[in-house]
């Protein structure tokens, strides 16, 4: 049996995921408390405090989203697929200041 040594640091662990929930998207919550989260988180991206923000942060992801399209783009037309508003989000704000 032959003993071997290295000075090579031990492999690293696997980094432990964490997952977060949205709860009130689980079928468990009812509509009642589900959809006035829905309707805040909506209202979170849509609306601009006066004092802090210049800009409603679905306006800023507008900005960043022209610039994106525009660089990608190549004479042919090009499209936003939005993966993540389950509720709908600013996605529609989005679409209608993107017009």
């Amino acid at each position: 049996m032959a003993v071997i040594t290295t000075t090579e640091p031990p492999p690293r662990r696997p980094v432990v995921r964490r997952r977060y929930i949205e709860f009130h998207e689980q079928s468990y919550i009812p509509a009642f408390i589900r959809q006035p989260i829905q309707d805040m988180l909506t209202l979170a991206w849509t609306a601009r405090v006066p004092v802090l923000q210049q800009q409603a942060p679905a306006e800023l992801a507008v900005d960043v989203l022209e610039r994106v399209v525009d660089g990608l783009s190549t004479g042919g037309n090009t499209s936003v697929v939005d993966f993540c508003s389950g509720a709908g989000g600013p996605i529609q704000t989005i679409e209608r200041i993107m017009k």
